[in-house]
C-alpha cells in the first residue's frame, strides 16, 4: 500500500525537519517547501493528501488539487479563534510551538479524512449520469428524451 503524502511548509526548517521526523515514524511520506510557490509546484506534480501550509495557500491549493486536506500551523494562542476565521478551509489548527503527539494525532486524522474525500470524489463519478442525466434506455426513455429536446426549442 502507498504511503500518504503530507507536504509541509514553513519558514523555518527546524519546523518542517521536525514535523517530516514525526510524520515519518507514523508512516506518513513527507515533503518539504519553505514558501507558497515551492508549495504550489510540490501540490500540481504530487499527490499530496494533508497540507500544513501557512493559511494564505489553502485556497489556490484546494483549486490545485480538491481532496488535500490543510492544517494550519499558528504561533497565536487561539487556535479555536484561527479555526473560525479560517472557515471550512483549515481542517484544524496546531500551535506552534508544536506539540508532538498532537501532530501525530491531527495527521492521522487528516489522512483519514483524505480518504474519506477521495472515496466520495471516486463515488461521485461512478454515479454521475453520462449525457443528459436520465437513466434508461427504453423506448418510453427515448421518447420522453425526445420529447425534452423538442420542448426545449419551443417557447
Amino acid at each position: 500500500m502507498e504511503r500518504p503524502l503530507a507536504l509541509v511548509v514553513d519558514g523555518d526548517a527546524a519546523t518542517r525537519t521536525f514535523v517530516r521526523e514525526v510524520l515519518d515514524e507514523r508512516g506518513i511520506e513527507t515533503l518539504a517547501g519553505s514558501d507558497g510557490r515551492e508549495a504550489m509546484e510540490l501540490l500540481r506534480t504530487r499527490p499530496v493528501a494533508v497540507l500544513l501550509p501557512a493559511a494564505h495557500l489553502f485556497r489556490e491549493a484546494a483549486r490545485v488539487r480538491p481532496t488535500v486536506v490543510p492544517v494550519v500551523f499558528t504561533s497565536e494562542s487561539k487556535s479555536d479563534e484561527v479555526l473560525s476565521q479560517m472557515g471550512d478551509t483549515a481542517f484544524d489548527v496546531l500551535e506552534k510551538p508544536l506539540e508532538e503527539e498532537r501532530l501525530r494525532v491531527v495527521a492521522q486524522r487528516a489522512v483519514a479524512q483524505h480518504g474519506l474525500m477521495e472515496e466520495l470524489q471516486r463515488l461521485r463519478r461512478h454515479t454521475q449520469p453520462e449525457g443528459d442525466g436520465l437513466l434508461g434506455t427504453s423506448q418510453a426513455m427515448e421518447r420522453l428524451r425526445d420529447r425534452i429536446r423538442r420542448l426545449a426549442q419551443s417557447q
